[in-house]
This record gives C-alpha cells, sequence and structure tokens, in this order.
C-alpha cells in the first residue's frame, strides 16, 4: 500500500486549483486550459483528435517506459454545419442539439423556410393568440421542457436562444428519450438579437440550413506504463484513469473545462512518476469515448482485462492488474471521497477496510488540514449514518462501475458536494 500512499499524497491537491500558486496546481491548470481550447472533444469532431494528440504526447514526455493508443470504433452524432437567418441577408452559425433518440436535427436539402416567432419560455400562456403550427419557434434556454407545448403545437422546429448560465437539469429537459421528429438548434444570443425583436409581436420569415449525421468514428484509449523501482512489489500493478474527451446538449460545441479536471490530474501524476518511481508498477490509462456510455473503459476491458477463461483465451495482451482506481474530479468542490462502485451492500465487507485505510494513509499526508475538516471522506463506509447519496446525490456514472462489474478490484477518487452541473453544457 507504500504505491497508494504515495499516489494519494500528490492526488489531495489537485481539486484545490484556486488557492496558493505551486508548480503542481499550475501543471493542472495548464493542461485543463489546453483540453478545453481545442474545440469540442466530442468522439468524431477535430478538437477530441487535437486532445489525443496533447494527451499522448504529455505521456510520451512523462518518461513513462512504454506508451501505446489503441483505437476501437464509436458511432457518434457530427454536426456538419447549420445556420438561419433572413432570406436573401447573411445567416448566422446555429448548431444542432442532441439526437432526441436517433433522430438528428437534420432539416431537409434545400432547407427550411417557414415564419418564426417567439416565446419566451414556451409556457402555454406565451403561445395565445399565435399561430403554431407549421411555425419555427424561437425560445429561450431557460424554459424546461416547455419546447415540448411548441411540438403539441405542431411547430416545424424550436430554436434555443443560449443564456448566461445553465444547469444539468434544464439541459436534461432539452432531450427526449424517443425519436421525436422536431429538430432542436442552439444560437447565440447577440447573433439572434434582431431576430428575436422582430419574431416578438408578430412573425418574421427565416430560412435555415443544418445537418447532423450518426456516423462510425475511431475513438483512442492512450496508455503509459511506469514500471516500479523494487524487485518484488514491481510485480503488483495499480491501473489509475480518468477520460480526456467531453460532451455537451450541443455536440460541436462541447470544450469540456469542468471535464478535463479529472485529465489534468492524470497528466501531473504522469509527471511525477517520471520524476520519482514507485515500488510497485503503474498503468495510467487516458480513456476516450467516456460520455458514450464509457465505451473507452469498457474496449480497454474486452482488449485487456477479461477474467473469464474463454475471453481471455481470445486477447492479444493481457494485463494483470491489482487494483484500479478512477479519477471523476470536479473544481466545483475542494472535498475528495473514496468510493467503491458497489450498490450491493453485502459486497462492503469486503471495500471497508479500503476505505479506513485510504483515510488514514491521507491524513497522514495532509497533517495541515485544519480540525473537524475531513481530508478524504470515506465513501465506502461514511460516517454518522450517512451513505454515499449524502457525498454525491443524483450518483455517478463511473469507469470503476464497468471495472467493478468485469471482476476486478475498482476504487473511485471523486469530488464529492458537487452535482456535476457543469457537465453536459
Amino acid at each position: 500500500m507504500l504505491l497508494v500512499r504515495s499516489f494519494l499524497a500528490y492526488l489531495a491537491v489537485v481539486p484545490l486549483l484556486v488557492g496558493p500558486s505551486s508548480a503542481q496546481q499550475e501543471g493542472v491548470r495548464e493542461a485543463i486550459e489546453t483540453l478545453a481550447g481545442v474545440g469540442s472533444r466530442v468522439v468524431g469532431y477535430p478538437g477530441y483528435d487535437e486532445a489525443a494528440a496533447y494527451v499522448e504526447a504529455r505521456l510520451r514526455a512523462s518518461g513513462a517506459a512504454e506508451v501505446r493508443r489503441d483505437t476501437f470504433p464509436v458511432f457518434v452524432p457530427v454536426d456538419l454545419g447549420g445556420s438561419i437567418g433572413l432570406p436573401g441577408q447573411a445567416p448566422v452559425p446555429m448548431w444542432g442539439l442532441w439526437p432526441n433518440g436517433a433522430r438528428t436535427p437534420t432539416l431537409p436539402q434545400e432547407g427550411l423556410r417557414a415564419p418564426m416567432i417567439y416565446a419566451g419560455k414556451g409556457d402555454w400562456g406565451d403561445f395565445n393568440g399565435r399561430e403554431i403550427d407549421g411555425r419555427v419557434v424561437l425560445l429561450d434556454f431557460s424554459s424546461g421542457a416547455n419546447w415540448l407545448n411548441a411540438a403539441l403545437l405542431g411547430a416545424r422546429a424550436v430554436v434555443f436562444i443560449a443564456p448566461d448560465a445553465t444547469s444539468l437539469r434544464e439541459i436534461d429537459d432539452k432531450v427526449a428519450d424517443v425519436p421525436l421528429d422536431l429538430p432542436r438548434f442552439w444560437v447565440e444570443r447577440d447573433a439572434v438579437a434582431d431576430l428575436r425583436r422582430r419574431a416578438t409581436d408578430g412573425e418574421v420569415p427565416v430560412e435555415m440550413f443544418s445537418r447532423m449525421e450518426w456516423q462510425r468514428k475511431t475513438a483512442w484509449n492512450i496508455w503509459a506504463r511506469f514500471p516500479g523501482n523494487d524487485p518484488e512489489l514491481s510485480k503488483e500493478t495499480l491501473l489509475v484513469s480518468s477520460y480526456f474527451d467531453a460532451n455537451s446538449l450541443v455536440p460541436a460545441r462541447a470544450p469540456g473545462a469542468e471535464s478535463a479536471v479529472g485529465m489534468g490530474a492524470l497528466l501531473a501524476l504522469a509527471d511525477r512518476l517520471g520524476r520519482e518511481p514507485t515500488p510497485r508498477s503503474l498503468i495510467l490509462l487516458a480513456s476516450g469515448a467516456h460520455f458514450q456510455d464509457r465505451q473507452g473503459i469498457g474496449a480497454f476491458l474486452q482488449r485487456y482485462m477479461r477474467r473469464h477463461p474463454y475471453y481471455r483465451a481470445q486477447q492479444l495482451d493481457s494485463l494483470n492488474v491489482d487494483m484500479f482506481i478512477g479519477l471523476d474530479l470536479s473544481s466545483q468542490s475542494s472535498e475528495l471521497a473514496v468510493w467503491d462502485n458497489a450498490s450491493d451492500f453485502t459486497l462492503k465487507r469486503f471495500f471497508a477496510p479500503f476505505g479506513r485505510r485510504f483515510v488514514r494513509y491521507a491524513e497522514a499526508v495532509n497533517p495541515s488540514v485544519e480540525s473537524g475538516r475531513e481530508v478524504l471522506a470515506n465513501g465506502i463506509s461514511p460516517i454518522r449514518g450517512m451513505d454515499w447519496s449524502t457525498y454525491m446525490p443524483g450518483g455517478l456514472r463511473t469507469a470503476g462501475q464497468r471495472v467493478f462489474d468485469a471482476g476486478h478490484i475498482a476504487l473511485t477518487l471523486a469530488t464529492i458536494f458537487d452535482g456535476r452541473q457543469g457537465i453536459n453544457s
């Protein structure tokens, strides 16, 4: 467990991105800013390719003994571009929202020409006295699921005006679980200020073009091996993982700064391991397609870590991993917890010693933390009658859950007391 202690000694400062300056914090910040600056990091977009190249370059520069990039296919909605404007005038950019089921917000090849009205938040009263059937409806984004009111009244399409800020609840309300045939779009507030003014009291004719296709794209898992420096302990291997992709309700606009915090920590850990080898061996995994139902970790497990003899015999290469630790970090809280990824209470007896030991190690390497504050919360067997939902209302969909389901010991280090409101935005 010396390896785990060394790891926690570094990781404890990662969520504290705001505070006293340090080279480690600046390194994490630089990685987050770089990843957030490449454009959309949804698989299939140029920003995802740039992010993968950056992560691979950082891992190679760290001094890892081996760096690999594995490929696997993913089907994703690719936005090929869109616009909206008055007939005969220069249009402004418009982006499609995530598909309703399989139905993408694609318009006819010749475009859509229809009257548009502005209906505010889309309450029923906002439609009083207005003809909606066959119209394009312009709505404020902060309108809940009221776009479905426009759908029921026969709208041809819905265009949402970008808000100053939003929430995960608002985002979730904008997608239907069924293939509802109502194209939905996103426009910047300033770009449609004139259209909004004209469409407030009457109708204004608009021309719209958009195409989004489901395409088979290549995703990557990038991983590095850091051998241990002890002849015996180096035979034990710890796999530490985070993801480098991002997601958004608007696939073409997914900079994902909040989603990059864990990867910033992983790359900083790689730099430290290159300078300070540990007794046990480490593998650092930057997984792709995490937001496509965690397909990145799934592909890695299928390729290297299946335990059933039938599937293991089909693997070209196998990795013997003694423990998996996933990083699910954010910048909205400085509190960190260790969790066992298990919902079965009968398994808590097995994982309880891990929770207690991790907490002791965290306390040992952070003696300066003020009295009464938990250095690392024990999400496996919480204190004072709490449970995991106390720390993370709504839960988390972690890579560790996939690893645990595959029969491996898997823990997650997660930022707690943060509902991940910035994810998908």
